[in-house]
């Protein structure tokens, strides 16, 4: 009898598709962006943007309240920065630039953190209808 190919666990398919579906396809605008001008970054605007509201969404799906109130707080710091980009469209300054970027990555980071501990760890289903 032929042996079984491993599969990836129940608890890590969760993971990975938390990861995939409820932390990328936020990030899809910044990677269209890019698919539709290859030749430049994405704009100072679009950053802005989905870095506000990639905190405020992946905020609200925390079980952490201090990660909630935190991302409430970032969501609204840079809606009001697309705001000013978006006003003063000659203003090409890195703040502008590199700090939704690092955002992204650090509220990417904290999140898959905490997901792990949710899925892998403690077994938690991704879709709880």
């Amino acid at each position: 009898m032929a042996k079984r190919i491993p599969g990836v666990s129940k608890e890590w398919s969760n993971y990975l598709l938390c990861l995939l579906l409820h932390m990328c396809l936020p990030l899809l605008p910044l990677g269209f962006e890019m698919l539709v001008r290859p030749e430049h970054s994405p704009s100072i605007q679009t950053l802005n943007i989905t870095a506000a509201f990639y905190a405020i969404a992946i905020g609200l799906s925390s079980k952490n309240v201090a990660m909630f109130g935190l991302s409430i707080f970032v969501g609204v710091c840079f809606s009001a920065l697309f705001g000013i980009v978006t006003s003063n469209p000659n203003l090409n300054e890195n703040m502008y630039f590199y700090s939704p970027i690092v955002c992204i990555v650090a509220i990417f980071i904290i999140h898959a953190c905490e997901r792990y501990n949710r899925h892998v760890a403690d077994c938690t289903p991704f879709f709880e209808f």
